[in-house]
C-alpha cells in the first residue's frame, strides 16, 4: 500500500524571498508529526531557520543549483527519509517545466504536486517578462500562489495592470501583493491559503495509518 508524497515548489529569481517563504510555510503549516523534507536547489543570502533545521522531523538537503532534480534523486531522497512532504526550494534560472513534468510524469505512482509558489520583486517583474518569458510563463501558468513583494515601492495602477496580466495567464492563482517580506506572514495569516488545518490532519494522519498497514501488507497497492 502506497501513500503518494505532497511535494511543493517554491521558485522565482535569487533574492525574491523563497527560502524567507519557506521559512513562513513551515511556521504556518508544519504538523509536529509529519515528516517534511525540504530541499535547496539554490544558493541564496537567507538561511534556513535553525528551529527548523533543529526539528526532529524535518530534514533538509542542498543541491547545487548547476544540478538538475531528477527522478532518481527525489526517489532516492523519498526512500532516505520516508517524508509525507517535500518543499523543493527550486532554481528561478531553470524552466519549472522540466521539474513538473518529472514529477507528473515519472513520479505520478508515488508523488503529486500539491502547491506551487513563485515570488516575485514587483520592480524587476516587467523586465524579467519581458527578457525572459520562456521562465516566467511557465510559474505563472503552474503556480497557486504568487506573492509579488515591494508592491508599494509602484504606482497603484501599474500593480493593478501587472495583478490583471497575470489573472488573464491563470485566473485561478492567488496573488499576495506584499510591501516586504516582513510582512510575508501576516498577509498569508489574512488569505488564509495555505495547507495547515483540520484537513491536512486528517490527510497526514490517514497517509501514517496507510504506511503502517503497508508494512503488515507489502503486497498490496492502493
Amino acid at each position: 500500500m502506497r501513500t503518494k508524497v505532497d511535494i511543493e515548489i517554491v521558485t522565482g529569481f535569487l533574492g525574491a524571498g523563497k527560502t524567507y517563504f519557506i521559512n513562513t510555510l513551515i511556521k504556518e503549516t508544519y504538523l509536529s508529526f509529519e515528516r517534511v523534507l525540504i530541499i535547496q536547489n539554490e544558493k541564496g543570502m537567507t538561511s534556513i531557520d535553525d528551529n527548523i533545521i533543529h526539528s526532529k522531523n524535518i530534514n533538509v538537503e542542498v543541491c547545487e543549483p548547476s544540478f538538475n532534480i531528477n527522478a532518481e534523486y527525489i526517489k532516492t531522497m523519498i526512500e532516505k527519509y520516508t517524508p509525507h512532504r517535500i518543499i523543493i526550494e527550486y532554481n528561478g534560472t531553470k524552466n519549472l517545466v522540466q521539474l513538473v513534468e518529472t514529477i507528473s510524469q515519472e513520479l505520478s505512482k508515488t508523488c503529486r504536486i500539491a502547491s506551487v509558489f513563485y515570488l516575485a520583486d514587483i520592480l524587476s517583474y516587467e523586465m524579467f517578462f519581458s527578457n525572459m518569458p520562456t521562465l516566467i510563463l511557465p510559474c505563472i501558468y503552474h503556480s497557486n500562489l504568487i506573492v509579488l513583494n515591494n508592491c508599494t515601492k509602484v504606482s497603484k495602477d501599474k500593480l493593478r495592470n501587472i495583478k490583471t496580466n497575470i489573472n488573464k495567464l491563470n485566473k485561478n492563482t492567488f496573488i499576495a501583493d506584499i510591501e516586504s517580506l516582513e510582512s510575508l506572514e501576516k498577509e498569508l495569516q489574512y488569505m488564509a491559503i495555505l495547507d495547515g488545518g483540520f484537513l491536512k490532519f486528517l490527510r497526514i494522519t490517514a497517509k501514517i495509518i496507510l504506511s503502517k498497514i503497508a508494512i503488515k501488507n507489502p503486497r498490496r497497492e492502493y
